[in-house]
């Protein structure tokens, strides 16, 4: 050290002739000096920062996280020099000393806190290590924490630059509290949906969520203190306030992905001029399906009768024939118990709907075992095929309504074919 301040002396030595040259030499040397403790600073922290993270296990965080954590640790010697240091500079305005020594304190405040700031990240980048940390983020309640710093670090500079004592501001912030509420009502709203939800575990990063009235549909990407982030299902981003998820409708699709199992409700509108009763022709072809046979044997026996047949020798009809439609809704049940992807410990059913314009609607409900979207949809589509193919089997027939075709077909059925001029 006493080497040091010797050549530093020594260097000094030669602009003793001229103060202006004198001051700028000083003020060199302070800057070369802030450099060098700088530059030992930042390498002395990354060592022992890394050194920790290292007996710890857990020293995969990312060098940019400690490399950041560092610099700005080590930009507060530096700003320290020029705080102690500066009132030593000779020939400098007394004003000038006071502007340069208050930046630089400042200028320590929001290095610190940008550095604790960066100790949150690696909290929140270790925390995303584990395994469950998608269930439960905290990424929000780091977001919170960080706000926090910088408004304490805010508070600092502000008394730094007016001189003032921190505690005479924190007193007068009661004056303005409803200002603030006005100012971080998303934050505060938010803050409480966060806690909402991770209390509660209902929404976490990979849920494929639903919000109609805001256009969300699709997976949620981020979720952090103020803003949720989802990726729709084609391929566009929506971000929207955290409280959202509180106050609108959501719906989220991960039980059911959990459950192993979704539900199928498709509804086949039956032409109601198709439907009558069974004829004895075709409750011998009913007989022949490997469906429907162990059913109908079964009501067989337990009915004692017929369920076809014709009117009796009086003319009346028998009380227990049963319908096309019936028969149609059985064969669909057992063919979905009969069915390898249906979940049978779910409930299976056929019902009827009400009529209405558009013919008799029979609805499909049960609970598939696939939850794979692609698969979920051919499963889905290749019962429908099915059902759509086996109604004429059953002397029913599918309500459309007429199209050009059809009113096409039937004219020329009536007129016995086109004119020439009509070719």
């Amino acid at each position: 050290m006493d080497a040091i301040r010797e050549f530093i002396v020594f260097y000094l030595s030669f602009f003793e002739s001229s103060p202006v040259l004198y001051t700028i030499a000083a003020l060199m040397i302070l800057v070369v000096v802030s450099v060098f403790l700088h530059f030992i600073f930042k390498r002395i922290l990354l060592k022992i920062v890394q050194k920790i993270l290292s007996m710890t296990g857990i020293s995969d965080v990312g060098y940019d996280l400690i490399n950041r954590v560092a610099t700005r640790l080590a930009n507060i010697a530096p700003a320290t020099a020029y705080t102690e240091t500066i009132h030593l500079i000779p020939n400098l305005p007394e004003g000038l000393v006071l502007f340069i020594r208050h930046t630089a304190a400042c200028f320590i405040v929001l290095s610190l806190a940008m550095a604790i700031a960066g100790v949150f990240d690696i909290i929140n980048a270790l925390y995303n290590k584990r395994s469950n940390s998608d269930n439960r983020p905290i990424r929000g309640y780091i977001q919170l924490l960080k706000l926090a710093v910088y408004l304490v670090a805010s508070i600092l500079i502000v008394s730094l630059v007016f001189n003032k004592s921190p505690i005479l501001l924190l007193s007068g912030l009661g004056a303005i509290t409803a200002v603030l509420i006005l100012v971080f009502q998303d934050t505060l709203l938010s803050l409480v949906a966060s806690i909402q939800i991770s209390a509660g575990s209902f929404i976490r990063v990979g849920d494929w969520i639903e919000i109609p009235s805001i256009g969300v549909d699709g997976n949620v990407v981020d979720l952090a203190l103020h803003t949720v982030r989802v990726q729709n299902l084609d391929r566009t981003e929506v971000v929207f306030p955290v409280r959202k998820l509180v106050t609108e409708a959501v719906r989220n699709w991960r039980p059911m992905q959990e459950s192993g199992g979704r539900r199928m409700k498709r509804s086949i509108y039956i032409d109601q001029s198709s439907i009558h009763f069974v004829t004895a022709e075709e409750d011998r072809n009913f007989h022949r399906l490997a469906v429907l046979k162990p059913w109908l044997e079964m009501e067989e026996r337990i009915s004692g009768r017929w369920t076809g047949g014709e009117s009796n020798e009086e003319g009346n009809i028998k009380s227990f024939r049963q319908t096309n439609v019936t028969m149609f809704r059985t064969y669909v049940e057992e063919y979905l118990k009969n069915h390898p992807e249906v979940d049978k410990e779910d409930l299976i059913m056929a019902r009827q709907l009400d009529p209405s314009s558009q013919g008799l609607p029979i609805e499909v409900y049960c609970f598939l075992t696939v939850t794979e979207w692609h698969r979920y949809e051919t499963v889905q589509a290749n019962i429908i095929d099915h059902l759509y193919a086996i109604l004429p089997v059953f002397g029913l027939a599918v309500y459309q309504q007429p199209s050009g075709r059809d009113l096409k077909g039937k004219w020329v059925a009536e007129s016995g074919g086109p004119h020439e001029g009509a070719r």
